[in-house]
C-alpha cells in the first residue's frame, strides 16, 4: 500500500449538532489489506497489523483543504481547511498523525438538505494535504451524508 494513497472516511452530518470527526493516519513497513471488520492486516501473514509497527504521519506544518460535491463535477457544495473562513468547517491536524473536521451546531443547522435545485444530502471530495516542503498529497476520500433527523416515510 503506498503510504499516500488515500484512505475513505465516511462521516455523518447530523443536521443542527456540532460535528467532530476525528481519525488517525499511519504507515507501516510493508503491504496491507482491509480485513474482517475493516481491521488492518498484514498481506503476507493475514494478522493484524500489530501497534508497534504503526507509525504516525508528522503533520506538523502542515495546510490542508478538503472541498466537497454533490455531484462528480459540480460546484463545490462544503469545504473545510485549516485556515477555515466564516462559511468553512475546520480541519487540525497533528505532529501524531491526528485529523479532526468539524462544524458548529450553527453551520451544520444552515446546510441545505434535501433533493431539490441547491440542496444535497450526500458529498464526496478529497482532502488535499500541502506538507512544508510544499509536496501535496491526496491523503482522504471523504463521503459525507446529512442527516435531517427525520425518518418518516
Amino acid at each position: 500500500m503506498d503510504a499516500n494513497q488515500p484512505i475513505l472516511i465516511h462521516v455523518a452530518v447530523h443536521l443542527g449538532a456540532t460535528l467532530r470527526k476525528r481519525w488517525q493516519r499511519f504507515t507501516v513497513p510493508y503491504p496491507v489489506t482491509s480485513g474482517p471488520g475493516g481491521v488492518l492486516c498484514r498481506q503476507d501473514t493475514g494478522r493484524p497489523v500489530p501497534e508497534q509497527d504503526k507509525v504516525p504521519v508528522d503533520y506538523t506544518g502542515c495546510a490542508a483543504l478538503l472541498q466537497l460535491r454533490a455531484k462528480h463535477g459540480g460546484p463545490v457544495v462544503l469545504e473545510f481547511s485549516t485556515a477555515p473562513t466564516e462559511q468553512q468547517g475546520s480541519l487540525t491536524l497533528d505532529a501524531s498523525g491526528w485529523v479532526e473536521m468539524a462544524l458548529s451546531a450553527a453551520q451544520t443547522a444552515s446546510l441545505p438538505y434535501g433533493a431539490k435545485a441547491n440542496q444535497w444530502k450526500d458529498a464526496f471530495g478529497g482532502m488535499h494535504i500541502t506538507f512544508g516542503n510544499g509536496d501535496v498529497f491526496r491523503h482522504f476520500d471523504v463521503a459525507l451524508r446529512l442527516d435531517s433527523g427525520s425518518h418518516c416515510a
